[in-house]
């Protein structure tokens, strides 16, 4: 007997007859890796005659990187015109029989996400696949599932991936390779890069905003180890010094942001051209942040909180900033117009000077000169260039005594400083 001509088909059970099916389709696998050869003819074919033969269809996109090797070695046309043509060649019925479900062209889209013909060409083939004439399984791949889900959504393809992202971020953030699974997206590939700059590009403000620290430190890792270039880290920057202007209180996702800001580019100086990019208003609120951490931890140094919190009020109008630790804890700092010298140790009052008196610079310039003890008495307590604190006082110190505070509030005020 033939057994060719043997149907055994109909003695299969239901389970063994899926799975003879799926074995038919991985050996469809070995059989549609072809050759350079007969790519380059199923190439020509459809180019100059307009025409894919049975299979030909799943044999270029199982081949594609070859094929759009092939392509621009042979001269044959551009990746845009061969996707063009394959989709106006394809008349929806070839191999309907034996498509189960859309991996081949999900793995093309992944591929290609960025080229909007190519996708765009896909998604009509897709089309013209999901006619009534093709029945896919009931149980469809999960491939086939999120090809269903992108079609719904409307949206491109990393704005989708970004959604996905979000939608389960604590997970993800904690384990990439959840993420990798879920999408057979690799962290390698082009396309997750992409997906990881929208995140930061279009999502940064809510991130910082609305989720806790700890999301926030995982995002943090996640910028550090797939954001490498400094421009761009530089426009996520920027993004996220934006959301402290009209005045919001920088909170400790501030601090987690900014220490790392200070890191990756350094303080705000003339020399320093990382700070090139940012505007006037920009470097203004990482100043005033930069600045009121310098007052907090000099004045905290020295065990005075009080003096600390009053002078950080003040920090948006700080230019520089030192401490001279060998010179009675000195800390100097340097307004628009003047410059204010506090004292660590207790028992000092402070000054304050016309900034072309002195300031950072010309303090610096008296070491090397000077006695620490001349700085200090002389210097940096000049009664006849300091500005007394009311226009009564005979007295060029400014001391702490009772409510203080409002007392300086006020002088400074006159003083030009809110």
């Amino acid at each position: 007997m033939d057994l060719k001509k043997l149907n055994l088909d109909i003695y299969k059970c239901k389970k063994l007859k899926i799975l003879t099916e799926d074995i038919d389709m991985q050996w469809d696998v070995k059989i549609l890796t072809l050759s350079s050869i007969q790519l380059k003819n199923i190439l020509v074919n459809l180019f100059n005659k307009n025409k894919l033969k049975d299979k030909d269809l799943s044999r270029l996109l199982c081949n594609i990187l070859e094929v759009k090797t092939i392509l621009a070695k042979e001269r044959i046309g551009s990746l845009e015109e061969f996707f063009i043509k394959l989709e106006n060649a394809f008349n929806g019925n070839l191999e309907s029989e034996r498509i189960r479900n859309l991996d081949i062209f999900y793995d093309t889209i992944l591929v290609f996400y960025n080229n909007k013909i190519a996708v765009k060409s896909i998604n009509l083939i897709v089309n013209k696949l999901l006619s009534p004439k093709l029945n896919l399984d009931k149980n469809i791949s999960k491939k086939t599932q999120i090809i269903f889900e992108m079609r719904e959504s409307k949206k491109n393809i990393v704005e989708f991936f970004v959604d996905k992202f979000l939608l389960k971020q604590r997970s993800y953030l904690i384990n990439l390779f959840d993420f990798e699974m879920d999408f057979y997206i690799g962290k390698s590939t082009e396309l997750f890069f992409d997906i990881i700059k929208n995140i930061f590009y279009s999502h940064i403000r809510w991130i910082v905003r609305e989720q806790d620290l700890d999301v926030n430190r995982n995002f943090l890792k996640l910028m550090r180890e797939n954001i490498n270039n400094l421009s761009e880290k530089s426009e996520i920057y920027k993004k996220i010094i934006d959301i402290y202007s009209d005045n919001i209180r920088f909170d400790i996702k501030a601090d987690l942001w900014f220490y790392e800001i200070l890191d990756q580019l350094g303080e705000i100086k003339a020399s320093n051209k990382e700070w090139e990019l940012f505007t006037i208003e920009e470097k203004k609120i990482f100043k005033k942040w930069f600045f009121g951490k310098k007052i907090y931890d000099a004045f905290k140094n020295v065990n005075d909180p009080e003096r600390g919190e009053f002078w950080k009020g003040y920090a948006h109008c700080i230019v520089d900033f030192k401490i001279y630790e060998k010179v009675a804890q000195a800390i100097v700092m340097e307004f628009e117009n003047h410059t204010v010298v506090e004292f660590g140790k207790v028992g000092n009052a402070a000054y304050v000077y016309p900034r072309d008196i002195l300031s950072v610079e010309r303090v610096n310039g008296f070491f090397g000169y000077y006695s620490n003890t001349t700085i200090r008495d002389v210097k940096l307590k000049d009664k006849s260039a300091a500005i007394p604190l009311k226009n009564s006082n005979l007295s060029s110190g400014w001391n702490h005594p009772g409510n203080w505070q409002q007392t300086f509030r006020y002088r400074l005020s006159e003083l030009g400083y809110r």
